[in-house]
């Protein structure tokens, strides 16, 4: 004779996986949300050495526009006065590894919830592993698109270079500024 499922069984199981989902979109490193786009935070050394970290908002001609971290303040920087400038690198591996693990833990204990209730330990260990594997592969999947900071920088220096590599460091700024067309 088959054992009925207790009150954990498959009736809770679309709301044990949605609130595993939920918990995942939580602990995003990073907004996941399609807000407004963002410009990437850089490091810029001036002439007379002092570094300013902010959000970049656009590239004009002859300036930089940065919103400063921490006072919120708007700067416009000469490009002439600016030496070098320095860009974090993103991983899209780091997203993806670090949505692999937060749904693998999701999806064990989404496992362990939705087992039946006399369930054998094997069985319990089935409905763990099947948990992890299915949340480790949602999480993956979510996180893979995100862009999470290695800690290291891409540094392109401004000073003495001729004006078609000076147009095509600009041509990059611009495609990681929040504005990108503003000229």
């Amino acid at each position: 004779m088959r054992k009925r499922m207790g009150r954990r069984g498959w009736k809770a199981a679309p709301s044990i996986l949605i609130a595993g989902a939920l918990l995942v979109l939580a602990s995003a490193p990073v907004p996941l949300g399609g807000g407004e786009r963002r410009g990437t935070d850089i490091e810029i050394t001036r002439g007379d050495g002092t570094i300013i970290k902010g959000e970049l908002l656009a590239v004009r001609s002859e300036t930089l526009v940065l919103r400063e971290t921490g006072s919120g303040q708007y700067l416009f920087l000469d490009l002439s006065d600016i030496p070098l400038v320095r860009i974090p690198r993103t991983s899209r591996a780091r997203g993806m590894l670090s949505g692999l693990i937060q749904g693998v833990f999701t999806g064990a204990i989404a496992g362990d919830v939705v087992s039946p209730k006399g369930a054998s330990t094997a069985q319990h260990w089935l409905w763990w592993i099947g948990g992890g594997l299915v949340g480790g592969g949602l999480g993956a999947l979510l996180f893979g698109s995100v862009e999470v900071p290695t800690g290291e920088f891409d540094t392109l220096p401004l000073r003495g270079r001729p004006k078609a590599e000076m147009d095509e460091v600009l041509a990059k700024l611009r495609t990681i500024a929040r504005i990108p067309n503003d000229r």
